[in-house]
């Protein structure tokens, strides 16, 4: 399934370990992202480990030409991020462990400033920096701690609002002040209840005792679910607003622009997630509201693709998992790889 390459000369107890993700479509972001590893970890012992994800890309090419002591493990096929980045975290044996996307990338301090948070609070298991888009726009860095709520957010659409209106969104950030998600006011560090799993720092201890993200969620939501198993084992989840990456990613509110995949995962992925942690009326409540977002995705869907498009007949099989949530695990993540070359072809 995977050969691994092992670069001679790699520390035996390094500080920190880096592991990264990728399916080679954004070679450059990729390098962009490395090249920051080893730019601002100088005064550190550092391994760095990623997983090609089933590329078919230039990407293990440019790794194996400019980045030689990083350790590649190869799949053959895209077994989605959090079973991927568990590859990585097993491979891992630094004292911190990063998890770094691969559209991401470090600046100068922000590192050290994360890791010396952590040195100075030993309750925290999880912690994540400030996050910026590639036009130095804030990200969302903290999720709202409620799914519920979040979920809803995107049905009004209270969330593609916010994130249009920078006054809206301010005026919000006033009255709600230190909530999460776009009302958050990222200046300040605080204790949170749920980081975006695009760059995350924890600590070996922490890795030992709660362990790696859950595979069933190929797709996420493995943040939250990793946020929420963290603070259920008494650790403390950070936002640290001192510490300050970069990560190219793009929103995800608009459903017309989500690749057929996760599309098809997405709804389905946050219900397991929920049925995982909740039960009784806050279960039932939840599934409700999923089953109404999947059903507004399928008009928007419709619309701009078409009835027979791949991006509707994936949104539709989506629906048709949440009616039934039971076959999550049967349809979706047993049957991985046949389901991603059905919605993403030889990708």
């Amino acid at each position: 399934m995977l050969t691994a390459i092992q670069p001679e000369g790699t520390p035996a107890v390094p500080h920190l370990s880096v592991c990264v993700v990728t399916h080679g479509a954004r070679t450059p972001d990729l390098e962009r992202a490395l090249a920051s590893v080893f730019r601002y970890t100088s005064d550190m012992t550092v391994e760095v480990i990623a997983v090609d994800n089933g590329s078919t890309g230039e990407s293990p090419k440019m790794i194996a030409e400019r980045f030689p002591s990083v350790t590649v493990i190869h799949n053959r096929h895209n077994i989605g991020y959090a079973p991927a980045m568990n590859l990585a975290l097993e491979r891992s044996t630094g004292r911190y462990v990063l998890c770094l996307s691969d559209d991401a990338e470090m600046l100068p301090g922000s590192i050290q400033k994360l890791l010396a948070f952590m040195r100075t609070h030993p309750k925290c298991g999880l912690a994540g920096p400030q996050l910026l888009n590639g036009d130095g726009e804030m990200l969302t860095t903290r999720h709202h701690p409620n799914m519920l709520v979040s979920v809803w957010g995107e049905i009004v659409p209270v969330k593609m609002w916010l994130r249009k209106h920078k006054l809206l969104r301010k005026v919000a950030t006033s009255l709600f002040r230190n909530t999460s998600g776009l009302t958050s006011d990222y200046g300040r560090t605080a204790s949170v209840r749920a980081l975006s799993g695009g760059v995350i720092l924890s600590r070996r201890e922490f890795l030992d005792d709660v362990g790696f993200l859950d595979g069933n969620m190929p797709l996420g939501p493995d943040d939250y679910d990793w946020c929420y198993r963290a603070i259920k084992k008494g650790y403390e989840v950070w936002f640290v607003a001192e510490s300050t990456m970069i990560h190219r990613q793009k929103p995800k509110e608009d459903p017309s622009l989500i690749r057929p995949m996760n599309l098809f995962v997405q709804l389905p992925a946050l219900l397991y997630y929920y049925q995982k942690n909740h039960d009784g009326l806050k279960l039932r409540l939840f599934k409700s509201s999923v089953l109404l977002l999947s059903l507004k995705w399928k008009w928007k869907i419709r619309r701009q693709h078409g009835a027979n498009s791949l991006h509707y007949r994936a949104v539709e099989a989506g629906h048709r998992i949440c009616l039934d949530s039971e076959q999550y695990l049967s349809d979706i993540v047993s049957n991985w790889t046949q389901q991603y070359r059905m919605f993403e072809g030889s990708k």
